[in-house]
């Protein structure tokens, strides 16, 4: 149970590993969801297209990368034979310097997004439903170094590139992707634990499995209730000598703390490393109140193979390594207003307004992304069609924008206001173009 050895951007789907914590649905228990993409959903041969209008599912609404506008790329993986969930791979190809800002926002229908795995720094990932059941991802970080050593007893693996030794130390690969699945093969008791978690790191993963244990943590020790990862082999410095680095980032959802019957706002994490039977504690994590649960965040792993082995305990004073233990729970923002658009009839600028949320969700907001269509008619062979086509996406971070427009033309313009927990309800608004 891991995922594929494959090129950038491209996973399979790694399961769940169930412990005496988690026990796995006996034969009579209620069924797992139901595999498969929804039927208007593309293969796992076709790219997925930008969203063509406000009403279009199975698509990339927007991408950036540094507030730039950028290509985005996504596949659907359909799952095998009850093993692998169905998934969908992302990537943004364009960051290609670490520390890149990116973002990918995905409309995915009807599929469920419920557990994310990425290679990135820093990652945040928010989920948004309509009234028509349609699911927004809005998956945002960084983009992380990724030069992997080569090395026994992994000398077999390494997903991003046909690692070589030292080689790729000069060429320092860069990655921004993932992998997102439904847990389809999860069983409801795994899914109502850890639906909603996202892992991410810039160590190569081992296995890309998350265990949940009620077991040792050290041999000879009492049975805790504990999660487990796997990453594997170091980085590479410029000249070919090993550094001891390797971040790590995962989010447990509300359900984690619930079924540990505590909260997430009394809990931090304790992290310790086995490397081959030898245990320690990893110093400088962090644990951040998110949504309800709560994000683990380590910035160096430091050198070998480690299992990460993680415990919930309660929550000490601030001080500790806690991230503002006491803040309230933040959430996306809600909708930006007033849009207004003004400009003369027979020119072609015009000038987008809108005022800030009422709510920053109890997050400062950070921009507000910006999508225009326009529609217009066209002759396709020889009949006139009415198309549209999107003309403009962007993140700023004042609350005006300019467009030039052309006549014989309709435009909409969608604005939604972006927070640290992802974005807000999008508000739009139609407008006529010259005359």
């Amino acid at each position: 149970m891991h995922l594929r050895r494959v090129l950038p951007g491209a996973f399979g789907a790694g399961l769940l590993l169930l412990g005496a914590l988690v026990t796995a649905p006996a034969a009579h228990a209620d069924p797992s969801p139901a595999p498969g993409w929804p039927v208007d959903a593309p293969n796992g041969s076709d790219p997925w297209p930008t969203c063509a209008d406000a009403d279009a599912q199975y698509c990339i609404e927007s991408a950036t990368n540094n507030g730039v506008p950028a290509s985005a790329s996504v596949n659907v993986l359909p799952g095998t034979l009850g093993y692998n969930p169905e998934s969908f791979n992302w990537s943004l190809p364009a960051a290609t310097t670490a520390g890149d800002e990116a973002a990918i926002t995905i409309r995915v229908g009807a599929f469920n997004p419920l557990y994310t795995f990425a290679f990135a720094d820093g990652l945040s990932v928010s989920t948004s439903t309509d009234g028509s059941n349609n699911t927004t991802i809005a998956i945002r970080g960084k983009a992380t170094a990724v030069n992997w050593n080569r090395d026994a007893p992994f000398d077999d693996v390494c997903h991003l590139n046909d690692c070589q030794d030292s080689n790729w130390a000069t060429q320092n690969p860069v990655a921004f992707s993932g992998n997102t699945q439904n847990m389809s093969t999860w069983g409801n008791d795994a899914i109502s634990t850890f639906g909603g978690m996202y892992i991410a790191t810039n160590a190569q993963e081992s296995a890309s499995t998350v265990g949940y244990f009620n077991t040792p943590i050290e041999p000879g020790g009492e049975n805790v209730p504990h999660w487990e990862f796997q990453v594997a082999n170091p980085h590479f410095a410029s000249d070919g000598t090993t550094q001891n680095r390797g971040s790590f980032t995962a989010y447990l959802p509300p359900g984690y703390f619930t079924t540990a019957g505590v909260t997430a706002a009394s809990s931090e994490f304790e992290v310790f490393r086995d490397d081959g039977g030898t245990l320690s504690t990893v110093a400088g994590t962090t644990t951040t109140d998110v949504a309800g649960g709560a994000k683990l965040e380590i910035p160096d792993l430091g050198y070998s193979s480690p299992t990460l082995k993680v415990r919930s305990i309660p929550r000490s004073t601030p001080g500790s390594g806690v991230t503002n233990p006491a803040a309230p729970t933040a959430s996306a923002p809600g909708a930006v207003g007033n849009i207004a658009v003004a400009g003369k009839a027979k020119k072609a600028a015009r000038t987008i307004t809108w005022t800030a949320p009422t709510s920053n969700g109890g997050a400062a907001i950070t921009g507000y992304q910006v999508t225009v269509t326009r529609t217009f008619k066209a002759k396709v062979k020889k009949k006139s069609v009415t198309k549209t086509v999107q003309v403009a996406s962007t993140t700023t971070t004042g609350t005006r924008f300019t467009l030039n427009v052309v006549k014989k033309s309709t435009y909409t313009v969608k604005i939604a206001a972006v927070n640290s927990q992802g974005s807000g309800p999008t508000t739009q608004k139609g407008f006529a173009g010259r005359r």
